[in-house]
């Protein structure tokens, strides 16, 4: 049987996008390169998808739409497009994540 992928968009900051920080250096791909290790392996194949694709890590599918730095309210102004032109079945979102304090 013949099994499209699953067609998967990786929204978010830094975490999606994959982290360089200090030591111990690089977090490859964020939690994108588990992350489609264990559903290709344990559900069905998928597919990330999105607008960018530098892929620090070991991660067969690049794409995503993680964009360090940015607040939700950026990622808001520019998910209608990220959409249009990726056509995700899902759409995963992980950002704001933020260890230290708030500076007021």
């Amino acid at each position: 049987m013949d099994v499209n992928p699953v067609r998967i968009m990786p929204l978010g900051d830094s975490i999606t996008r994959g982290l360089i920080i200090p030591e111990p250096g690089v977090v490859p791909g964020g939690y994108r390169t588990r992350l489609f290790q264990r559903l290709t392996r344990e559900w069905r194949p998928v597919e990330f998808v999105g607008s960018a694709n530098d892929n620090p890590g070991e991660c067969p599918s690049p794409n995503h739409e993680g964009h360090g730095g940015c607040r939700i309210d950026e990622l808001l102004a520019g998910i209608d497009g990220w959409l249009a032109a990726a056509c995700p079945d899902i759409v995963l979102v992980h950002a704001g994540t933020k260890i230290g304090r708030a500076h007021v």
